[in-house]
């Protein structure tokens, strides 16, 4: 893929109209249907962190994003049939899953692309913060994950993994005086952790008495896992509260402070549940 002026102005123009215009994606590329197999990953992409970009995108955001997507296009030879293919093939394995949300159709279809072309774009995202290009590249590959894991325990290990997240881009909010993308991501935290507490909770359901000696050793370990991860994450975000509290200016300190309060309840609510259920797992008796 080389380098053409003419396709970075047609993409300026669609990146407008679907995230500024609310134009679909389909609209646009009705529009220059010459170009539909390099644009149409390029703009499924950008829609799907659409909430996390600013709702008239500069001009300087605009071309870091068109760089960064393109570069890695470019590195790896994307070609549209194989795009068409495995965006179907997507599109068929979500299908089957009535409860998938249906936004996750969209968004998984969009990084296609980042599984045909390599990591990339992932790696280049999963370290950047809410003001860089590729934090919405972020933010859509934290979906798709959690769209795609099929067991409890695996959803709230990255729920949990996202909550510390979220932490670390309030302190980089913070820093900067932002206090308005520091409320949303005191939200995103708190909604993460939300999920992780039903997790926890949902273990209380296991059945009175375990059929086997295995399923109840195996009930006890997952229980200690758990509690040992749940342990983890606190001292991990400890860590990240610490810092943001240090490096933060005075206006944005008691924000920080409420949010780390409830972050703190949180934790040690779900320790509390975990540590009686292992109790009572100790107390149970043999089958």
């Amino acid at each position: 893929m080389k380098h053409d002026p003419s396709f970075d102005a047609v993409l300026d123009t669609c990146l407008d109209h679907v995230l500024r215009d609310g134009r679909s994606v389909e609209w646009c590329l009705q529009q220059y249907p010459e170009d539909v197999s390099e644009l149409e990953p390029l703009l499924r992409l950008a829609l799907a962190g659409r909430a996390s970009l600013d709702p008239v995108p500069s001009a300087a955001a605009k071309a870091r994003a068109r760089l960064a997507l393109r570069a890695a296009l470019q590195r790896r030879g994307l070609r549209r049939r194989r795009w068409t293919a495995w965006q179907g093939l997507l599109a068929a394995l979500l299908a089957q899953r009535p409860w998938v949300p249906r936004w996750a159709m969209g968004v998984v279809a969009s990084l296609a692309v980042v599984v045909l072309g390599g990591t990339g774009v992932v790696a280049a995202s999963s370290n950047s913060m809410p003001d860089a290009a590729l934090y919405p590249v972020k933010r859509a590959v934290e979906n798709v994950r959690l769209a795609l894991a099929f067991d409890r325990d695996g959803r709230a290990q990255l729920h949990s993994s996202y909550a510390l997240r979220r932490v670390k881009e309030m302190a980089f909010a913070a820093r900067r005086g932002d206090l308005r993308r520091l409320q949303g991501l005191t939200t995103d935290a708190e909604h993460h952790l939300q999920q992780v507490e039903s997790s926890v909770l949902g273990l209380a359901e296991a059945p009175e008495r375990p059929a086997s000696l295995d399923e109840a050793e195996l009930r006890r370990l997952q229980l200690l896992r758990t509690l040992e991860t749940l342990a983890e994450r606190q001292r991990a975000q400890e860590l990240a509260w610490q810092e943001a509290l240090r490096e933060a200016p005075a206006p944005a300190q008691e924000a920080l402070r409420r949010a780390r309060q409830t972050t703190e309840q949180r934790y040690l609510a779900m320790r509390l549940v975990l540590e009686r259920l292992m109790a009572l797992e100790g107390a149970r008796p043999s089958p």
